[in-house]
């Protein structure tokens, strides 16, 4: 079935609606730091794809195979549902809100009226703002804060619209999770370990799987030149990164 609004095309896999969801957790698969995709790309239990979101607005190569990654998608893990968004224009282009909000806002209303959500987690980064910002706990490698209680946290475009969506339309304070991650230390395996942890609260991670691409990006972070700002993080997102 197809849900067509504002050059956003929702197309669902599975016709359930009206579902109870624990949590709805979003993520976007471009951003600098990648630790949010290892984890979320690798539950211990099954993904079920239900929704694929496209947009000719999103940035898409013009040629492809029948397995090229394209357009947001919507899984669901048990009682939980993943939103993983993607196909972003760089920051640089000019064009990362222009062509990117209408999917942020069309891929959150379309999961939000279809299932009944208790509650909202976004996972991100520390490292827009430039530096740690958790304060709780020195050796803590996450912090965690409500969309209403953020203060000085500089988020990215699709992270600040799902909180202010969540918050204006569906009346629910999100919950922010901010990796603490650095132009000179995107991640490690510090921040990794934590992740997994945190990620027992929310749903079940496949550790061995989750490591194995850890040890994936790791290398390829390795083998670039980082820390020099915020535009030398290497791409390692399935269709460009937001800074790429």
């Amino acid at each position: 079935m197809r849900i067509s609004a504002n050059d956003v095309d929702v197309y669902w896999l599975d016709e359930e609606c009206d579902v109870d969801i624990d949590t709805l957790v979003i993520y976007c698969g471009q951003e600098p730091c990648p630790l949010p995709t290892i984890l979320l790309d690798n539950t211990e239990e099954e993904a079920q794809h239900i929704a694929t979101i496209l947009s000719k607005l999103g940035r898409v190569h013009p040629f492809m195979d029948k397995d090229t990654p394209i357009g947001t998608k919507l899984y669901r893990v048990g009682n939980n549902l993943l939103l993983k968004l993607a196909d972003f224009h760089p920051v640089t282009s000019g064009n990362h809100w222009l062509f990117g909000y209408p999917i942020v806002r069309e891929s959150l209303l379309a999961t939000t009226e279809r299932f009944n959500i208790s509650d909202i987690v976004v996972l991100t980064s520390s490292l827009y703002s430039h530096k740690e910002t958790n304060v709780l706990k020195s050796d803590a490698q996450f912090s965690s804060k409500r969309f209403s209680e953020l203060d000085e946290e500089i988020l990215p475009m699709f992270a600040w619209v799902c909180g202010m969506l969540s918050e204006s339309v569906n009346k629910i304070d999100a919950n922010f999770i901010f990796f603490n991650s650095t132009p000179r230390k995107v991640m490690s395996q510090e921040m990794f370990a934590d992740g997994i942890g945190l990620m027992q609260f929310i749903m079940p991670i496949n550790l061995k799987e989750a490591q194995e691409s850890y040890n994936e990006y790791e290398s390829e972070l390795n083998d670039r030149k980082t820390g020099k700002d915020l535009f030398t993080t290497p791409d390692v997102s399935e269709n460009g990164g937001m800074y790429s």
